[in-house]
């Protein structure tokens, strides 16, 4: 009896494991989940500040909303938004609704869409206001 050389597990990377969308996305999931909780974590700090130190939270605040933050806004903010989009998709999956392939492939699809657009209204908001 002869043994198959498989991988010992789908997430293993190498020669046998070819990238898919959905395998990307849930990486990117997991990757945006951590960086929205580093979101949270400073605007906590900058909240935390406010009674005990309000110099600190002026500073803070003044480091988040300098100019030459915004590109760190701007990650944060699309990381969030993406997070909050591919969530919703899996509530959806977790009630049985688009897990074909061709419905996860489309709904990957909208998730990028959805999240680029409401990643440019927010900031667009957040500019202009």
């Amino acid at each position: 009896m002869e043994k198959h050389q498989r991988p010992l597990s789908p997430f293993m990377l190498g020669s046998g494991y070819k990238f898919q969308q959905t395998s990307v996305m849930s990486f990117l999931h997991r990757l945006t989940g951590i960086a929205s909780l580093v979101v949270v974590l400073v605007i906590c700090a900058w909240i935390i500040a406010i009674p005990f130190n309000l110099n600190l939270a002026i500073g803070i605040q003044s480091l988040l909303t300098h100019y030459a933050f915004f590109p760190l806004l701007a990650i944060g903010v699309a990381s969030t938004v993406y997070h909050f989009c591919n969530g919703i998709r899996h509530l959806f999956w977790d009630a049985g609704i688009g897990i074909s392939n061709e419905e996860a492939q489309k709904s990957g699809r909208w998730v990028i869409i959805a999240s680029v657009i409401v990643t440019i209204a927010i900031l667009g908001v957040g500019i202009c206001a």
